[in-house]
C-alpha cells in the first residue's frame, strides 16, 4: 500500500472505531472522544480522497468531518455554559461516590495546612471553614465533629440553572438524609453523613432514572 492507502485506511479504521465503541456502549455519541475520533476518522479519510481525486467521497467524508468539527464546538459551548434544562440535570446527574472519610472543620490560622491538601475553603467572620480528608485532618490534629461522604453530580450544571438543588434536597430529606451542598463551577458536591452514602446514591441514581 502507498501513503495514500495508509490514510484512508487509517481514517475509516478510526470512524469504525467509533462506531464500535458506540455500539458496545463503551462511549456515547455525545462523549468526546466519540466526536473525536469521528472528526479525525473524517478528515483523513477526506485527505486520502482529496489525493485521489475521487469527488463522490470527498464529498461524503468532507460534510462527516464538517458535521463532527461543529459537533465538537457545540460540545465545547456546552463545558464551558453547563446545562440549565432541569429535566436533562435530573436524568443525566449521574452521581459519583468518592472513596474516603471528609470532614468540615472551622480554622482561624491557615499556615499549617497545604492549601492542596484542602477539597475547598470559605471565609466566614468566625473563621475559615475547610472540608479536608479526615485523615490529613487527624495528622494536623484539626477539631471536627461531622464525617461526611462525598458525592459529585458529573452533569456539568450551570451556575443559573434553577431547581436542581431543591429537587435532589428534597429526594434526600424523604430518606431522613441530611445534605451538605457546594457547587462548583463544573459540578454540584454533596456531602452526607458518611453512614448514608449508599442509601443516598441510591436514592439520586433512582431519582436520575424515574425522574419524568
Amino acid at each position: 500500500m502507498n501513503t495514500i492507502d495508509w490514510i484512508g485506511f487509517t481514517g475509516v479504521f478510526i470512524i469504525l472505531l467509533a462506531y464500535f465503541l458506540n455500539v458496545t456502549e463503551k462511549i456515547t455519541n455525545k462523549d468526546l472522544s466519540y466526536i473525536l475520533l469521528n472528526f479525525i476518522g473524517a478528515t483523513l479519510a477526506c485527505l486520502a480522497s482529496v489525493l485521489l481525486k475521487y469527488i463522490p467521497f470527498i464529498l461524503l467524508e468532507g460534510a462527516w468531518a464538517i458535521v463532527s468539527l461543529l459537533s465538537l464546538i457545540n460540545y465545547k459551548k456546552k463545558t464551558m455554559t453547563g446545562e440549565t434544562n432541569l429535566s436533562k440535570l435530573i436524568k443525566g446527574m449521574t452521581p459519583k461516590l468518592h472513596s474516603g472519610n471528609y470532614i468540615f472543620a472551622t480554622i482561624t490560622d491557615l499556615d499549617n495546612i497545604d492549601r492542596k491538601d484542602t477539597i475547598c475553603e470559605f471565609k466566614e467572620e468566625e473563621g475559615t471553614t475547610v472540608v479536608i480528608e479526615q485523615s490529613k485532618a487527624d495528622q494536623l490534629d484539626i477539631p471536627y465533629q461531622y464525617i461526611a461522604s462525598w458525592i459529585t453530580l458529573k452533569i456539568h450544571s450551570s451556575l443559573e440553572a434553577v431547581g436542581l438543588t431543591a429537587i435532589f434536597a428534597t429526594e434526600l430529606a424523604r430518606h431522613n438524609i441530611s445534605c451538605n451542598v457546594i457547587a462548583g463551577y463544573y459540578h454540584d458536591h454533596i456531602f452526607i453523613d458518611k453512614q448514608d452514602a449508599d442509601k443516598a446514591i441510591l436514592a439520586l441514581t433512582e431519582l436520575s432514572k424515574n425522574y419524568q
